[in-house]
């Protein structure tokens, strides 16, 4: 064990207007960087690449990692911890991943490991008071995954990849020793059965509230994912297709036709037809594979009446329909005005951009779920149009 006083980057914001953000550390330069005081570096881990910089890379044996104690009493409220990991692990044991607690069975804790036995994730809760709770939950296939706990009064959430995998709703706070420390890789309860983690561990994360589903989205990094989703364009134009943040060190497009260069990880797409293609990516062993549809629209046969719109949207932060948009801008030369009203015909949002949307807000506050209105004026080859309808705003 080797005990090293590093500087743990940590930004402490205000706790309101999505701030609360208590610690990053990025394990840039391999370092662990904090103003919370001394931690604790058990074993030698290795300096690998990262999802922004550089990750930290446990060995399964005797590396891992233990935040000062001074942490835990900003647990004592809500709080999210949201870090990326990439598992080596193999066989049929059980690997701690990460421990919020100080001495087995003396203590309240919490635990995340991962049982390879039935390939699950499995989040308990141990109340020093005799309550325990549980979350079981199928491990991913893919390479990286973030994974995220958050507290919310008395409830706890898990989020795997941004997706709410599981909760559970206590009877109390789970109260934690001063003593306690937030650890990965060396929880208190180790058995001698158990194994450590072993992979890359990047991007820990941790706030002295609870994130949103819809913030979660916004700074997901995409690892080893493809961040452009499927797209229209009219013939002869390009379409940019963006890939994740990645340490793969090949990539492979099909089909390459058209393609600017089928071996980068982000290509520039000019199809002259309607054409799905399959990125594959490979780190370490671990292999990616991703689809994105480029559909293509000749100008001459545009129907320009035929503005789509969806009849219902679900804002609430899970990155599937969350934003209420045209569905065929491309037939847009030029937009004059795209507006929201509610009932009373009150204006929520306005644009003058095809490509924006609405995210079911109006002045800093969510709209309630009812029937909205919609009115956009328009030009298509040279003509205006106007469309008038309505929609419904769902939870």
């Amino acid at each position: 064990m080797r005990l090293i006083c590093f500087l743990l980057l940590i930004l402490v914001f205000p706790f309101t207007k999505g701030f609360g953000q208590l610690v990053t550390a990025g394990f840039d330069n391999c370092d662990l960087l904090t103003e919370l005081g001394s931690g604790t570096v058990l074993g030698n881990p290795a300096c690998e690449c990262g999802l922004e910089n550089q990750s930290m890379y446990f060995d399964g044996i005797d590396d891992g990692i233990v935040f000062p104690d001074t942490l835990v009493r900003f647990l004592e409220r809500d709080f999210t911890i949201d870090f990326y990991m990439d598992s080596d692990n193999t066989g049929k044991g059980l690997i701690d991943i990460l421990s919020i607690g100080n001495q087995c069975g003396l203590d309240s804790l919490i635990t995340l490991k991962h049982l390879l036995t039935t390939n699950e994730l499995f989040l308990e809760f141990y109340n020093i008071n005799g309550d325990y709770y549980n979350i079981r939950h199928p491990y991913p296939s893919e390479c990286w995954n973030r994974m995220t706990i958050v507290k919310s009064g008395l409830n706890y959430f898990l989020y795997v990849n941004n997706e709410e995998v599981g909760r559970v709703i206590t009877s109390q706070n789970i109260p934690f020793a001063r003593s306690a420390r937030v650890a990965f890789a060396n929880s208190p309860c180790l058995a001698s059965s158990d194994e450590r983690f072993k992979g890359r561990l990047d991007e820990i994360k941790i706030y002295t509230r609870a994130l949103s589903e819809r913030e979660l989205v916004q700074n997901f990094l995409y690892p080893d994912r493809l961040i452009s989703g499927d797209t229209t364009i009219y013939q002869g134009d390009a379409a940019l297709l963006n890939y994740g943040k990645s340490c793969a060190n090949n990539f492979s497009w099909t089909p390459t036709t058209s393609l600017d260069n089928p071996n980068n990880a982000s290509v520039e797409a000019t199809p002259q037809m309607t054409t799905t293609y399959t990125v594959r990516s490979s780190d370490k062993g671990c292999e990616s594979v991703n689809t994105v549809t480029v559909f293509v629209v000749n100008k001459d046969s545009l129907e320009c009446a035929n503005l789509l719109l969806p009849g219902a949207f679900t804002p609430n932060g899970d990155g599937v329909n969350d934003i209420y948009e045209i569905s065929n801008d491309f037939i847009i030369e030029n937009m004059k005005s795209f507006d929201i009203l509610d009932r009373w015909g009150e204006l929520l949002f306005t644009t003058t951009q095809k490509d924006e949307g609405w995210d079911g807000s109006y002045k800093g506050k969510s709209c309630e779920p009812a029937t909205y209105v919609y009115r956009i004026a328009y030009q298509c080859r040279g003509n205006a149009f106007n469309k008038l309808g309505s929609f419904v705003l769902m939870k």
